[in-house]
């Protein structure tokens, strides 16, 4: 079965890599093996569930598109910036916020078997989701790689509604 999310759907995307194991995000970078905070970037890591309650984005809505791809945003009130941002990466694998689902914002969920498992791939198909050296401690980076079939790259939706 094919995972088809529809527009304004909420979720969290869960690691093959533990059952507590989620996508995070937040404003800023990832600098020496942190998130750090800043108005411009998205830092997306591992948030662990056991841990309690993520102060960042562990909920992501999505916004389909007419081609099958979709965005996914969070919102996440700053006084810097309170409006929804859009999760994606460009072309050199770092996250970015961007104001649109134009390029490079969108994603494709390709399906792995067994099912209900994806993959997140950028609009071009060349990088997908990725725990990085598949590091699961709390605040570990997630970031953007070329596909190799390993557990830290597969990710289950699950509806947050």
């Amino acid at each position: 079965m094919v995972w088809i999310p529809q527009d304004g759907q909420r979720f969290r995307f869960f690691s093959k890599l533990g059952t507590d194991v989620v996508l995070a995000a937040t404003l800023g970078k990832y600098t020496d093996f942190t998130p750090q905070p800043g108005p411009s970037d998205i830092c997306c890591y591992v948030h662990r569930l056991a841990n309690g309650p993520a102060p960042e984005a562990t909920v992501f809505e999505v916004q389909t598109n007419d081609d099958g791809s979709f965005g996914l945003f969070l919102t996440q009130p700053t006084p810097l910036q309170p409006q929804i941002l859009t999760l994606s990466w460009d072309s050199y694998g770092d996250y970015r916020v961007a104001p649109n689902l134009t390029g490079f914002t969108r994603f494709w969920a390709d399906p792995l078997d067994p099912d209900p498992w994806i993959a997140l791939n950028n609009y071009d198909r060349d990088h997908v989701v990725d725990v990085f050296e598949s590091d699961i401690s709390q605040g570990a980076l997630i970031n953007a790689f070329p596909w190799n079939g390993g557990d830290n790259q597969w990710w289950r939706p699950v509806g947050a509604d």
